[in-house]
């Protein structure tokens, strides 16, 4: 985690291990605006997420329904069958 004016940034390694996904996914959440995955900010070439904004996201997220595509994928990821 970096701080700068006062906010904290986590780069996307970090922000792909707090999901439990790879960094290539971050882009496709990125790419789905449905999702609402917060866009990150460009540092000397590299990418940072507020993690403010992040924690907002889950926030809004936490019992959410999902639509069916994404729980057949996470089960596919995760090995938990779909019902």
């Amino acid at each position: 985690m970096k701080s700068w004016h006062g906010k904290r940034y986590a780069p996307s390694g970090k922000v792909a291990a707090r999901y439990g996904v790879h960094r290539t996914t971050l882009n496709r959440w990125l790419k789905n605006e449905a999702m609402g995955f917060p866009k990150p900010d460009r540092v000397r070439g590299r990418l940072y997420w507020d993690e403010d904004k992040l924690d907002a996201w889950d926030q809004a997220r936490a019992g959410a329904i999902l639509p069916a595509t994404w729980r057949q994928h996470s089960a596919k990821n995760f090995g938990n069958d779909v019902a």
